[in-house]
């Protein structure tokens, strides 16, 4: 996201000025804030509008379907809108199929609304087993309790930091990286192509059976 909107500023010729942000704050799965030249600046999705003391946001939802919406807000004001959408990785829908074939459930948990989740389940054929939407990060470590309980085993993978005590909080957390991201001792790591890393040969697949897997965005 961060990338996509520099590229966009750059294409009015604004160069981004981190050195003249203030006060940068980052409320996970809801906000960035900052302060420039005095006035504060929002970025974040409609659970802002409440930090920003703000009472609505633009309703953007029926524009497009199958997207999320973040907003900006100066000071109290909305001054912006940008849709962020999910594309699913070359071969997610392989590996998907893989995982139903070995006996694994599969759960997707997700920050972004259900619509947004509609199209990314379209581009897995439907094959999410069981998906939670709108999450917070401490919202999908209790629900990985709840499926601890409920399945046994559970593993999740993901391709971020903000959910580290998720993954900590699942039986073998997995994350996808670039090559570049810091690494944690607890939690194992594969190149985002690494499907192959995945999957072991026909006969050690078999003791994968009746395990759980948390696919989470």
């Amino acid at each position: 996201m961060t990338s996509a909107l520099i590229e966009y500023a750059r294409s009015f010729s604004i160069e981004p000025k981190p050195e003249e942000v203030k006060e940068f704050q980052i409320y996970l799965g809801e906000v960035i804030y900052g302060e420039i030249k005095g006035r504060s600046i929002y970025i974040g999705n409609k659970r802002l509008a409440g930090m920003a003391s703000c009472g609505t946001v633009p309703n953007m939802e029926e524009l497009r379907r199958g997207v999320t919406y973040a907003y900006v807000f100066l000071d109290m004001a909305p001054i912006g809108t940008f849709a962020l959408s999910d594309t699913c990785r070359t071969g997610v829908a392989e590996a998907i199929k893989e995982l139903k074939y070995l006996g694994i459930k599969t759960t997707m948990l997700i920050g972004d609304t259900s619509e947004a989740v509609g199209h990314a389940q379209t581009q897995l054929d439907e094959g999410i087993v069981e998906v939670h939407t709108e999450l917070l990060p401490e919202h999908k470590v209790k629900l990985i309790g709840n499926l601890k309980n409920r399945e046994g085993s559970t593993a999740m993978v993901r391709d971020g930091m903000n959910d580290a005590p998720a993954l900590a909080m699942a039986d073998v957390g997995i994350r996808l990286c670039n090559g570049d991201q810091p690494h944690n001792p607890h939690v194992e790591r594969y190149p985002n192509d690494s499907q192959s890393h995945l999957f072991g040969d026909e006969d050690k697949k078999q003791d994968h059976r009746q395990h759980h897997l948390l696919s989470d965005n």
